[in-house]
């Protein structure tokens, strides 16, 4: 076999398979000799590993003889201040068991996320914790290959089997948004983030819309703001709120941080908080408890949430079984000084 494409001094896996025409994946299952391809293609990647001179890797060795006593912990940012007393627990909670943890920020972006996964393979971790954004990649094909023990927190990814521990972010919104119904609240929008898994942000705008459709009131997109990722997208998607001059009492943001920011606005635009409009946010970070007036939130129980990753991917990591189970926490609405009995 000729190729005149230049490849990296010391090949990859990545290089056989482009020079075989392959995927990873395939590559990885010749390798690891498991069958499933046929006499053609393995004989095509095998020339390529040949060529290359490749030496498998630990992504192709993942079934490996010793521990690393490591975990891998994929999140989506650390701009979300949600994410660090989770990471600390997990990471508490890994060292009480001898397990040090490797962190990894994806910025929710699945490539990304697909990187990361085949990185800590390489590192040879015993087993991985991801908080995925909830899209399928095919580079997450390569965690099967390997058949590396992992735990999603979140919803399951459509198309990838695990264990996943997750929160009832459904309920978490229903009951955030039928505290300002009870209170006397009507005209309830709706700050969309994108700190959150997609999943996440699903289940809390539909656990919005069902808190509002079983209390009779109907649905209006003109109370639904999509914002982003900061304290400044809470202030600008407030700034849309009140240019659209519609009609609104009170304010469910899908984080803390643009309920944050979303206070900040009224405020600067001469509202009362909570007298004119109240405002409840979800995650309940440490701004929630010192900003003035302290914010009404979701609580999605993080030291328990994490615990239970750690302890669960250590079950799959010492059994060598998966079952692909699914663990659900239920939130904890925690009312402060943003919302006010009418």
């Amino acid at each position: 076999m000729k190729d005149k494409r230049v490849f990296n001094s010391i090949p990859t896996i990545n290089d056989v398979a482009k020079l075989a025409n392959s995927s990873k994946s395939t590559v990885s299952r010749v390798i690891n000799n498991q069958g499933g391809v046929s006499k053609d293609l393995e004989e095509k990647i095998r020339d390529a590993i040949d060529v290359l001179k490749f030496k498998p890797n630990k992504v192709a060795r993942a079934l490996k003889a010793r521990s690393t006593k490591s975990i891998g912990l994929i999140i989506p940012t650390v701009e979300n201040p949600v994410f660090a007393p989770l990471v600390k627990i997990i990471e508490t909670t890994a060292d009480k068991y001898g397990f040090s943890t490797i962190l990894c920020n994806s910025d929710g972006v699945v490539e990304k996320e697909s990187k990361y996964l085949e990185l800590l393979i390489e590192k040879q971790v015993d087993g991985i914790i991801f908080n995925a954004i909830g899209e399928f990649h095919k580079g997450f094909e390569i965690v099967k290959d390997t058949n590396t023990p992992i735990v999603v927190l979140g919803k399951k990814i459509e198309g990838f089997e695990t264990t996943n521990v997750t929160v009832n972010n459904f309920r978490g919104a229903y009951i955030a948004v039928e505290h300002l119904i009870k209170i006397g609240m009507r005209n309830i929008a709706f700050l969309f983030g994108k700190l959150e898994a997609n999943s996440a942000i699903f289940d809390r705008f539909e656990g919005y819309k069902s808190a509002l459709d079983d209390n009779n009131i109907i649905f209006n997109e003109e109370l639904v703001v999509r914002g982003k990722n900061s304290f400044e997208d809470g202030e600008s998607a407030t700034n849309e709120l009140i240019q659209r001059g519609v009609n609104f009492d009170s304010i469910f943001a899908s984080n803390d941080i643009l309920a944050i920011g979303c206070i900040e606005r009224l405020i600067d635009k001469g509202y009362s908080i909570p007298k004119d409009v109240s405002v409840i946010g979800y995650d309940d970070i440490p701004a929630s408890r010192v900003i003035r007036p302290k914010l009404s939130t979701v609580l999605n129980a993080p030291d328990v949430f994490g615990t239970e990753a750690v302890k669960t991917i250590l079950r799959i990591i010492y059994s060598k079984k998966d079952t692909y189970q699914e663990r659900m926490f239920e939130p904890e609405l925690i009312i402060r000084d943003s919302t006010r009995q009418l």
